[in-house]
């Protein structure tokens, strides 16, 4: 009787029992869930259920990790084909930000492939700034073979944009091959063979300084309107000069008044003399002329002061305090400046005599060969012929 009273309640606490360890198992289980979900809530983020295939991250986060990467980690990412999504693996998204960050040139690592262009974007981890970023789909397995190919090989396998920010970041001393890297460039040949046009003797490093000094957009807008219509007048050049000038380039205003001086004076606007008078940096018999030329011309009294204190620092003396135009004028073209009487022409007349040359000539007004020649359109080592009449360029 015992025996049979205690069974049930056995049996009930033993059920008790087992449930008990069951729910403290799940609330165990449970628990533990939450800390590991809480603990890896990015890598909960990456998990993507896409087309049957579980993905363990997305685009954006890789390319947010990839962001940070040097180029040559990027290039080692080439041959990681880890699917991510919507088709696009791991290398897909090094090549994005080697092309977008590193300035990766693509088009001279694939010269004949027609590359199909996406855009993605991601949100920096830190600082929330959205980065646009490009995608190159439909790339198979021996295109990116050629193109880690082409970034192991090549010494400076980056755009001319990218070639450009190197030379700005390395200054005085850029590493073996750079310059000439850039030198091989699209945009540099174009604008060198233009300059080359004009000027034969033209220097390619004084034209770099001068694209360093002006900004790469300056010469990239000069290379597009040249593929656009081919141009090798001088007014392209001096358009592409007055560019450099905005962008703040002394070499600019020196190239301008060598060029076409005349242009300057009648040309530009006060507000564009001023700047040019302003950026002068490099002075000879021309530029000190066009500064003469300044002074005693109709332009506004802020650009007349501007050629006149330009003139006392290039002879290093200090202005009348207050400032007094008429002196200045007295001081450097030693006449009374009746504007009417002093608009004096930018050449003087010459006939040949007998027995002149172009270098007794020069020798005679004090001025170069070449000088002579540029402005009567004829080669230095041309004869000249008695009762020819010769522009001579004004140096005082």
């Amino acid at each position: 009787m015992d025996e049979a009273f205690e069974s049930p309640w056995i049996r009930k606490v033993r059920m008790l029992t087992q449930a008990l360890v069951i729910s403290g198992a799940l609330n165990i289980g449970l628990f533990s869930s939450l800390v590991y979900y809480a603990t890896h809530e990015k890598s909960v983020d990456r998990v993507v259920k896409k087309g049957g295939v579980m993905l363990t991250e997305t685009n954006a986060s890789v390319l947010k990790d990839y962001f940070q990467l040097s180029m040559h980690g990027l290039i080692s990412e080439l041959r990681n084909d880890e699917l991510l999504e919507e088709g696009c693996r791991r290398r897909d998204m090094a090549l994005s930000c080697l092309v977008d960050f590193h300035f990766f040139d693509l088009e001279r690592a694939l010269p004949h492939a027609h590359l199909q262009k996406r855009q993605l974007f991601f949100v920096h981890k830190e600082g929330g700034e959205r980065f646009d970023v490009s995608l190159f789909p439909g790339l198979r397995e021996h295109d990116f073979a050629s193109i880690i190919g082409f970034a192991k090989e090549e010494k400076w396998p980056l755009t001319p944009e990218g070639l450009y920010q190197r030379l700005k970041v390395a200054g005085e001393s850029p590493e073996v091959g750079l310059k000439e890297a850039f030198f091989a460039s699209n945009p540099f040949r174009t604008l060198f063979t233009r300059f080359y046009r004009i000027d034969p003797n033209v220097d390619r490093d004084i034209l770099l300084a001068l694209v360093m000094e002006s900004g790469y957009e300056v010469i990239r807008d000069f290379t597009l309107k040249q593929e656009e219509a081919a141009d090798f007048s001088k007014e392209a050049i001096v358009q592409f000069l007055t560019g450099c000038l905005k962008g703040g380039s002394s070499i600019a205003s020196t190239f301008l008044i060598h060029l076409d001086p005349e242009f300057v004076l009648k040309r530009f606007d006060d507000e564009q003399l001023k700047q040019l008078i302003d950026q002068l940096a490099f002075f000879d018999s021309k530029s000190i002329y066009l500064l003469k030329q300044i002074i005693c011309g109709v332009r506004g009294d802020g650009v007349r002061k501007s050629a006149a204190l330009k003139l006392y620092a290039i002879h290093q003396q200090d202005p009348p305090n207050p400032y007094d135009h008429e002196v200045a004028v007295r001081r450097f073209l030693n006449i009374p400046c009746f504007e009417e009487d002093l608009k004096q022409p930018l050449f003087r007349t010459h006939v040949v005599k007998s027995g002149e040359s172009l270098w007794k000539i020069s020798k005679m007004y004090r001025c170069e060969i070449k000088e002579i020649a540029e402005a009567n359109g004829m080669a230095p080592q041309a004869m000249v012929r008695v009762g020819q009449e010769l522009k001579i360029p004004r140096v005082e």
